[in-house]
């Protein structure tokens, strides 16, 4: 049966489905009307056909390397990005194939509702299909160079056969979308929406997505954050720093395209002449890639810049030594005086553990499970500590480690780790706080006790910095 047939045979079942209906019937005349509108919207809209005969259609073609009607080409638009075949590559990516398709869809152009039809399956694959990423389900035959200039030739079809669908008797709403908004299948097509995105207003480019159906996920999506967040890199120091709550709030909307927009933002970052700590996007970095410096968790950090994942280093270790001293240790005025203290020696800092007590450890407040796992890794169990609230942060600074305790007025000690230390730093090992292990002034690595009281000389941030500088320990300028 031909289309006309089809389509001739289709009018005549909706026409007599009409006919039982009596001129006073409203109710049955709006669920005809509505019937007959699902009928157009599949006809004319941008439904996929049915994934059997799609699958059906490749098959068909891979073994005879034929197309043999405009109803076959349709299915095979529709499965360009479908792997029909593991001893096969997708349409897209073959070579030979996807041409022939393109230059078949062609002879239909004098016939406009025919070749709208095999247009939304193209550019189903346009949205769908991104070259630059690698495809694990794309089968052993994955050939993404092919693919990237087949789609690049796709584009250029979609651009100038634009024309094509539009038909003055009627635009379907997908066609209308189109003509609204003619950039979609431009080299940046994106580039339209930045600057009122930028002012968190999406109204057109979502507006793209609905009409057109554009999944969240298409690259389509992501290439408007990667945009912004091209813009806002461009933008002068003091302006950059204004807009990191935008990326950041950006980012928390488009989860998928974090890894790539988060590193332009940390890379730039560094480039300030300022670059003090962003607690926002400290927070954010490491909620996403987990900790900067630790070694099992730096996969994610990949993207980064040396010269950045060290800035965000010296962040994390700055705010963990804090968190330490004023929410490990009782936050006093003391606490706080060591807070600081430490935060001047942060870049030389080479490693940070935390002994937990068994109050902290075991713990269900935000803040130490925040902390528990910002530090996971390096986390030891504290015994014999003399109450289950004390804990320890301990310094490897060069050839030294420095022990602090988190009650007040408990002196620091030094142990060159040179020697055998008494005590083993291995994640999960439970470290004692008497005189075997952190208290251990018997060990050959044991160099001094470091107290923290002030004298009529002098303070003990002064003894403490004469005597770390005399280890060959200085603080930061």
């Amino acid at each position: 049966m031909s289309i006309v047939e089809s389509l001739r045979a289709s009018l005549q079942e909706k026409n007599q489905s009409f006919a039982g209906i009596s001129p006073g019937s409203s109710q049955a005349m709006v669920a005809g009307r509505n019937r007959l509108m699902d009928w157009i919207l599949l006809v004319t809209g941008l439904t996929p056909p049915p994934a059997g005969r799609v699958m059906a259609a490749l098959r068909r073609f891979h073994e005879s390397r034929q197309i043999y009607s405009a109803m076959h080409a349709r299915f095979l638009c529709h499965g360009c990005t479908v792997l029909y075949d593991r001893s096969a590559p997708y349409l897209i990516e073959d070579a030979r194939a996807f041409p022939l398709l393109l230059d078949y869809v062609d002879r239909f152009q004098h016939r406009p509702w025919l070749f709208r039809r095999a247009f939304t399956g193209l550019m189903r694959a346009y949205f769908t299909y991104e070259p630059g990423v690698p495809d694990p389900g794309a089968g052993p035959f994955h050939n993404r160079e092919t693919g990237w200039e087949n789609r690049k030739k796709l584009r250029q079809f979609l651009v100038e056969r634009q024309s094509v669908i539009h038909m003055p008797d009627f635009h379907p709403d997908w066609v209308s979308a189109i003509l609204e908004h003619p950039e979609v299948f431009s080299e940046k097509p994106c580039l339209p929406y930045v600057s009122a995105a930028l002012q968190d207003d999406f109204t057109a480019f979502n507006d793209v997505l609905e009409r057109l159906q554009i999944g969240r996920t298409s690259w389509f999506a992501r290439g408007l954050v990667y945009e912004q967040v091209d813009k806002i890199i461009e933008k002068p120091d003091a302006e950059f720093r204004r807009h990191i709550s935008t990326s950041i709030s950006l980012f928390n909307r488009n989860r998928w395209s974090v890894d790539k927009g988060l590193a332009k933002i940390l890379n730039r970052y560094a480039e300030n002449e300022n670059t003090e700590a962003n607690t926002r996007l400290r927070d954010f970095s490491v909620a996403q890639w987990r900790n900067p410096w630790l070694s099992d968790q730096a996969m994610g950090w990949k993207p980064v810049r040396t010269d950045a994942r060290r800035m965000v280093t010296s962040w994390v270790k700055e705010h963990l030594v804090s968190q330490f001293f004023l929410l490990l240790a009782r936050g006093t005025p003391f606490d706080q005086r060591r807070a600081r203290f430490w935060s001047q020696y942060q870049d030389q800092i080479d490693a940070l553990y935390f002994a937990l007590g068994s109050s902290v450890k075991t713990s269900f407040s935000h803040d130490f499970i925040e902390l528990r796992k910002v530090m996971e890794g390096h986390l030891l169990g504290l015994s014999n500590a003399g109450s289950p609230g004390n804990n320890a942060c301990i310094f490897i600074i060069g050839s030294y480690v420095i022990v602090e305790f988190g009650e007040n007025h408990n002196p620091a000690y030094v142990y060159d780790r040179r020697a055998q230390l008494p005590f083993e730093l291995r994640r999960g090992f439970n470290v004692s706080a008497d005189q075997s292990g952190l208290r251990n002034t018997r060990s050959h690595a044991f160099v001094r006790k470091l107290d923290h009281f002030d004298a009529e000389s002098g303070s003990w941030e002064d003894a403490f910095e004469a005597a770390l500088l005399r280890l060959g320990i200085a603080k930061r300028v």
